[in-house]
């Protein structure tokens, strides 16, 4: 996750939708988030020297829930690819909104829009994974200080109204989930950082506080982006397409640093995005080595880039994100909400995978792990309500429609997955997508 763009613009998405006790979907979010972060951390140690959702799921399940995984991970990262496409966009367009072009959230300039950002995304990314993840995590952390100076102008001449933010009266339970589903999406890939602590010099010590402290530190950042930006969701122009930080600088009286607000987090979402589109390429590329997607998928240029994987999940991305700026009308808040929703529910079926696989093992293990059992019970359910929550409804909302189209995605790239290693028949090692930098 990116505390910088959390802090811009997580907060109005998540009251948009759900307007009625948004804080008490941020302490549930906290719950799901914690307990999943407890059954990271149960397999994170059992498997030190490679840490990853692949290979904690294909070293203790079956093949066919691995490929269950891998299905959903694939829309996954493709999901995760159209946020930071979204959130570009996002920004982008309140550039063009406080130069007095508010034609830039129609439709056609938004397909416009993205389609420039997606292929600069995938020209940038030939420079490689470690100059991205570098950059990414650079300026996402600059415009961190000026976000929380516009935060802080806008505290103090707006006010805040907790009760109002705990307040159940009005609450809606279809609302709620979707609230609850754009809290999740926040967290979505935070348990990487495994990887991460595993270069450490005591990976077994290390680790455990790492995934921990990173799902601790978002908690409190959701929180206080859902307690300034609420004023903001019901803004009309949020809804015309203006940036919320551009609304907030507005508000405050410190309008000159809407724009420059607005470009550095362009260049940050930018170069998020070029990172995904480095990570989901190399993820891609390695599905097609061991037998998942076709071997051409794998190849790589005189650089050593594998450009066809790249492509492929750009074009993915871009479809994505192309169908939810048209459901949104062109107006990149709504579209985000489409897209970030269809990130939660791809890792959430994921994560509801390594939770079952976590009840089995802990349940097994003498003695039993009783908080892991629970965590990743509770987990499982939360994230289960998420996944079911269409058929509650009968997809009546959009929102769940979109938890309907990424199962039936997932479903349709597993049985891809399936034919493609059959004809290959060869043995498919998951664990190997966990060591890629």
């Amino acid at each position: 996750m990116q505390y910088g763009p959390t802090l811009a613009v997580g907060g109005a998405y998540i009251v948009a939708a759900s307007p009625h006790a948004p804080l008490l979907l941020v302490v549930l979010t906290s719950v799901t988030i914690l307990c999943l972060a407890r059954v990271i951390v149960f397999f994170a140690r059992r498997y030190a020297g490679s840490g990853g959702i692949f290979t904690y799921i294909s070293e203790s399940a079956s093949p066919v829930i691995s490929l269950m995984a891998a299905a959903t991970l694939f829309i996954g990262y493709a999901a995760t690819l159209s946020t930071a496409v979204n959130g570009a966009s996002l920004f982008l367009s309140g550039i063009f909104y406080n130069l007095g072009i508010p034609q830039a959230v129609e439709v056609g300039p938004q397909l416009i829009l993205v389609s420039a950002l997606a292929a600069g995304m995938f020209a940038v990314a030939g420079r490689g994974i470690q100059v991205s993840a570098m950059l990414a995590r650079t300026l996402g952390l600059a415009c961190v200080p000026v976000i929380l100076f516009v935060m802080a102008a806008y505290l103090m001449k707006v006010g805040v109204d907790i009760p109002a933010l705990i307040d159940p009266s009005g609450f809606q339970l279809s609302a709620g989930i979707a609230g609850l589903v754009l809290g999740v999406a926040v967290f979505i890939g935070f348990d990487g950082v495994a990887s991460l602590a595993n270069r450490t010099s005591d990976p077994l010590r290390n680790m455990p506080r790492i995934i921990m402290w990173v799902a601790a530190v978002g908690i409190p950042v959701l929180a206080v982006t859902v307690i300034v930006q609420a004023p903001v969701a019901s803004s009309p122009a949020f809804a015309e397409g203006e940036s919320p930080l551009s609304i907030m600088a507005r508000d405050a009286g410190v309008a000159w640093l809407g724009l420059p607000a607005d470009l550095l987090l362009l260049a940050s979402m930018f170069a998020a995005g070029v990172a995904a589109q480095s990570f989901a390429g190399n993820v891609f590329a390695a599905m097609g080595r061991i037998g998942l997607l076709p071997t051409s998928m794998s190849r790589t240029n005189r650089h050593g880039i594998a450009t066809r994987s790249m492509a492929l999940a750009g074009l993915l991305s871009l479809f994505v994100v192309a169908c939810a700026s048209a459901a949104g009308g062109g107006i990149p808040a709504a579209a985000g909400q489409f897209i970030y929703a269809a990130a939660a529910h791809a890792w959430g079926i994921a994560y509801m995978l390594v939770c079952a696989v976590a009840i089995w093992v802990a349940a097994r293990e003498r003695p039993h792990r009783r908080s892991v059992i629970f965590c990743g019970v509770c987990a499982f359910l939360m994230f289960g309500s998420l996944e079911l929550n269409g058929l509650r409804t009968g997809y009546d909302d959009p929102l769940d429609v979109v938890q309907g189209v990424c199962v039936g995605a997932a479903a349709v790239a597993m049985i891809v997955f399936l034919v493609i290693s059959r004809s290959r028949r060869s043995a498919i090692d998951l664990t190997s997508l966990d060591t890629l930098e």
